[in-house]
């Protein structure tokens, strides 16, 4: 055994150095006596206590919405809260309210910073380009305002899987098939929205407005047959697995309609962001998401940080001076850049979301689960950082390649080190003693479970079960014709 962790460690030990730093840098404020209080800490706590002392009642434990009454929007949305199991598995299990949850914001800084490395080094077979995709992702200022300052349990949780969705965007382009050993592209499509759709509903949203702008990036291959097979798996397959939520959502929507208007704002494009979110250098702590009455004065840090900038004003510059006329991987970076340039529109309060506002049930639901256009801003910062090591990427022959690596590194440090100093000197300190009351609010655990939501739970385990049946006996038949061979 020992020789096998020598090995390893042989082989990962600089990742493993380098993946604990990020994650350290990035938990700074976890490393306290004390939780922070967020804007929706509240509602949090209240869900991991019900899940708690629901876990033994029923499973999975749904939490009926309320009327906002000035509780959040969190507290009139139906979620899944698939991952809050974790914290309520905790609390149940003896710890405190405020240590469960810390445990969880650890585990979701850890989860973060390791799947995104694991998916841009596929991305690049590079691991430096890993780690740099890592430290980019895991330290984007928008993630960190959603995790301490917003404290958005769920949407952080959504943020690991991300790079996930990604990964197979970028295979979906790149037409790897199955002559190149990775013909599954569905699968890691499939799995990125599934456990989006576990963490938030309105990531969900956001990630399935990313894959339909990105098939028609894609133009007329998005019309080929590979293509319209991967898309068809993928839809088929994420509806079936993710019944078990999807049907009861629909179904809590049709009974309790007057709840939905809880979820619109009132002006829909007053929810968007200033386009100098997206050039700041030094983000502050502050809580509003308001861009429209206050310009930046006290808002949330909403941005995708400055080395994300830097990194992609210098790919738009280098191909207005044509530096990358010869370059291999241009056509996928011009892509991101527009799909990136078009989620950034989405999210500010240039778009006409009123358009969409007061049209019909159909309308209401997209901007009710869409929450607000600020989190458009979610995707534009995901694929910001992967345009930005792209662009790392295609300098990586260049004499400087390691300057701009040193340059992108210390930037992303010195400005995550700021926005975390100013988020523990702004938030107010919730002590162990109050952290039991702050859980609170007058929401319950939904009990009676309608037969169709059985139905709906009996649907995805038999589709589980038979994409593991396919898969086994996949696996079974490869093993049959190398013993041939």
């Amino acid at each position: 055994m020992s020789g096998r962790l020598k090995n390893f460690w042989n082989r990962n030990g600089r990742n493993v150095i380098f993946l604990t730093l990020i994650v350290m840098t990035a938990s700074v404020p976890l490393l306290t006596d004390y939780l922070l209080e967020g804007e929706n800490l509240q509602n949090v706590l209240t869900r991991i206590e019900l899940i708690s002392q629901g876990l033994t009642k029923s499973f999975p434990v749904r939490i009926q919405p309320a009327a906002l009454s000035d509780y959040g929007y969190g507290a009139a949305a139906f979620e899944a809260d698939v991952f809050l199991i974790v914290p309520g598995v905790l609390h149940r299990m003896g710890l405190s309210l405020q240590a469960a949850y810390k445990l969880y914001l650890w585990a979701v800084n850890i989860a973060t910073a390791v799947c995104s490395f694991l998916c841009f080094e596929k991305c690049f077979h590079r691991q430096d380009m890993g780690l740099v995709g890592s430290l980019l992702f895991t330290w984007c200022p928008y993630r960190l305002s959603s995790l301490y300052v917003a404290a958005q349990a769920g949407e952080a949780a959504a943020w690991c899987f991300l790079p996930l969705l990604l990964l197979g965007l970028v295979r979906l382009y790149a037409g790897e098939d199955k002559q190149k050993g990775v013909g599954r592209t569905w699968v890691l499509l499939t799995a990125a929205l599934l456990l989006i759709l576990s963490a938030s509903m309105t990531v969900f949203v956001i990630a399935a407005g990313m894959c339909v702008l990105w098939l028609f990036l894609l133009g007329k291959r998005a019309l080929s047959k590979d293509v319209r097979l991967t898309v068809g798996k993928t839809v088929l397959a994420t509806g079936l697995l993710g019944a078990w939520f999807l049907i009861p959502l629909l179904y809590f929507v049709y009974k309790n309609t007057e709840l939905l208007g809880n979820l619109i704002l009132q002006d829909v494009r007053s929810g968007g962001l200033s386009w100098a979110v997206y050039l700041m250098t030094f983000f502050g702590a502050g809580t509003s998401e308001n861009f429209w009455e206050n310009g930046m004065a006290g808002t949330q840090s909403l941005g995708m940080g400055f080395a994300v900038t830097a990194c992609v004003l210098f790919f738009l510059w280098s191909l207005f001076t044509g530096r990358y006329a010869q370059k291999e991987k241009k056509p996928l970076c011009k892509r991101l850049a527009v799909l990136g340039l078009v989620l950034a529109y989405l999210s500010t309060s240039s778009f006409p979301w009123e358009l969409l506002q007061n049209k019909n049930l159909l309308f209401s639901l997209f901007l009710g689960w869409m929450q607000s256009p600020a989190k458009w801003g979610i995707g534009a910062c995901a694929v910001f950082i992967l345009l930005s090591c792209q662009t790392l990427y295609l300098e990586r022959e260049e004499g400087w390649y390691r300057i701009c690596l040193g340059i992108t590194i210390s930037t992303a440090f010195l400005t995550t080190q700021f926005l975390t100093g100013e988020i523990l000197l702004s938030a107010q300190p919730l002590w162990l003693e109050r952290t039991e009351e702050w859980a609170a609010l007058p929401l319950q655990v939904i009990t009676g479970i309608p037969w169709l939501w059985r139905v709906a739970e009996g649907i995805s385990l038999s589709a589980l079960a038979f994409l593991v049946f396919m898969a086994a006996k996949g696996r079974m038949r490869r093993g049959k014709s190398v013993e041939k061979v």
